[in-house]
């Protein structure tokens, strides 16, 4: 606390005969960065919307900072053009930096500092926002969390920059990797961005970025990343990741968006418990991602069959006849495989049967 009212006493320190001079121009609408979460070591990029202030459009507009050091000091009436921003569109300005060049500290120092304090200002100070800081997103519990992943900020939107970061080191089959991507899809898989390793601008763009200790980062903003049509509703974010060229990979994980519910865990039961070749088989699999169709193949000894399973999100089923396909068999199992339309394995393995009366 001792540290934000020292910063923003320090805002203060200007000239009496600048002070004097400049006129508000309003608070800061909204800042944010892109990446989310970054190394203090790592390139950045600020985000400034300045909707609502007295700036103008495209105005050529400079950042006098204080904390956690002051490169431009001394300059209030004249900035240099390393604090000039970049004016992106529609009342949004980009300040591209690396915290330990641009303050000529180390990470550990800026860490210990009272975080970016600032004002935006004309070249000639005559016109500053309101004092603002740059927020600073903590992941450094993640590590130590025993998450395999996990996104930031918590509440993410199509439109906005996300970070997911990803904890190899929860997985034994990555270690040694020498490169990480993402293979992902929204809802559900509907739209793709698969990772294709014999495809070099597919390898870079979902290549996810080494942060250290076994920590990798994904820095997306999910319209762009998919491709996604204008007006496209997010409801989930289908995503694993690859070891190097398809080595191995994660789980299957999924995001839902803000607002969306969070489904129950699906359910899957055979009918009967005890079943043998003379029965009716009934498959259930309940809760199913939205839409999501399944489907089944059945083999015992030299025969296989396979169907579809009806019914809807909440709950699909499957009736299948085993004496009509098996009954003059002597098998003591059958071999099932159940997927859904996207080739997502739901469950293989065995039922065995009891012996028909």
């Amino acid at each position: 606390m001792k540290k934000i009212i020292y910063s923003l006493l320090i805002a203060l320190i200007l000239p009496f005969s600048a002070l004097a001079q400049t006129q508000e121009a309003g608070d800061i609408y909204k800042i944010w960065t892109n990446p989310v979460v970054y190394n203090f070591d790592e390139q950045v990029s600020w985000y400034f919307d300045l909707t609502g202030t007295t700036f103008t459009q495209g105005q050529d507009i400079y950042i006098w900072i204080w904390s956690p050091t002051e490169p431009d000091a001394g300059n209030w009436e004249n900035s240099s053009d390393f604090a000039k921003l970049t004016y992106v569109e529609e009342m949004i300005w980009r300040f591209d930096l690396t915290p330990t060049l641009y303050f000529n500290q180390t990470p550990d120092q800026i860490a210990a500092s009272a975080g970016f304090w600032l004002r935006l200002k004309d070249k000639a100070g005559t016109l500053q926002s309101g004092v603002s800081n740059v927020p600073i997103t903590d992941f450094s519990g993640f590590a130590g969390s025993g998450e395999q992943f996990k996104q930031y900020p918590e509440k993410f939107y199509i439109n906005e920059p996300m970070s997911i970061l990803f904890n190899s080191k929860l997985l034994e089959n990555f270690e040694g990797a020498t490169s990480v991507h993402m293979h992902a899809g929204l809802n559900n898989w509907e739209i793709q961005q698969e990772y294709q390793a014999w495809l070099p601008e597919i390898v870079e763009k979902t290549k996810l970025v080494d942060i250290g200790n076994g920590i990798y980062r994904k820095d997306i903003i999910p319209a762009e990343y998919f491709n996604a049509p204008e007006g496209y509703v997010m409801n989930v974010i289908n995503f694993l990741f690859v070891k190097d060229d398809w080595a191995a990979t994660s789980p299957d994980y999924i995001l839902y968006a803000p607002d969306v519910p969070i489904p129950p865990d699906p359910v899957l039961s055979f009918f009967p418990l005890k079943v043998s070749v003379n029965d009716f088989l009934i498959i259930t699999r309940l809760n199913n991602l939205p839409g999501q169709r399944l489907s089944y193949s059945l083999t015992g000894g030299s025969t296989n069959i396979t169907g579809e399973f009806t019914g809807n999100m909440e709950s699909q089923k499957a009736f299948i006849n085993l004496l009509g396909n098996f009954g003059s068999m002597d098998i003591t199992k059958l071999s099932v495989s159940i997927k859904d339309q996207l080739n997502n394995v739901i469950f293989e393995g065995d039922l065995p049967l009891v012996k028909k009366d």
